[in-house]
């Protein structure tokens, strides 16, 4: 060893993570009607190239096998699942190597889900053979009496 110098032992450890993915419903967290959060398909990427898929459990979870921690890893919903939209988000997981002094790290990632809506339309109608339909004009009479006044109350209304 030259004068001057002094020696430095560290350790060169390999830093690995596992992200655990857990998605919820956006407005209950819980699924709605015959939504599931289960079956849902997600891919894991580093520096934007596809390495794996998992697909979210009962609980809309999974959780990743071991990756070598860097900056560049995203997750990002590849099918959605029933009753609910595709999320585009792409989400950073969060495993740079200055985070963690271990070789074995977990993270997590919390996703939220927007569940389809439908519409409905509501038409109402009248069925001619049972019901015939009472035209109403409000008449234009000054009257004292309430019952007088409101002489329309109840029936149908049909204006042209």
């Amino acid at each position: 060893m030259e004068p001057g110098c002094r020696a430095q032992l560290f350790a060169n450890i390999l830093k690995k993570f596992t992200v655990t993915v857990t998605k919820t419903d956006a407005e209950t967290g819980t699924p709605q009607g015959d939504a599931t959060l289960s079956g849902a398909k997600y891919g894991i990427y580093k520096g934007g190239k596809l390495v794996d898929a998992y697909y979210t459990d009962a609980k809309g979870q999974f959780t990743s096998k071991e990756y070598i921690c860097d900056t560049d890893w995203t997750i990002r919903e590849m099918e959605p699942s029933e009753g609910y939209l595709l999320d585009t988000t792409e989400h950073t997981v969060g495993a740079a190597p200055g985070q963690y002094t271990v070789e074995h790290n977990t993270t997590a990632n919390a996703v939220t889900e927007t569940v389809i809506k439908g519409s409905i339309r509501l038409i109402k109608h009248i069925d001619a053979e049972l019901e015939t339909p009472r035209i109403c004009r409000p008449r234009r009479q000054k009257s004292r009496s309430p019952q007088q006044r409101t002489h329309c109350a109840g029936r149908l209304h049909i204006f042209c």
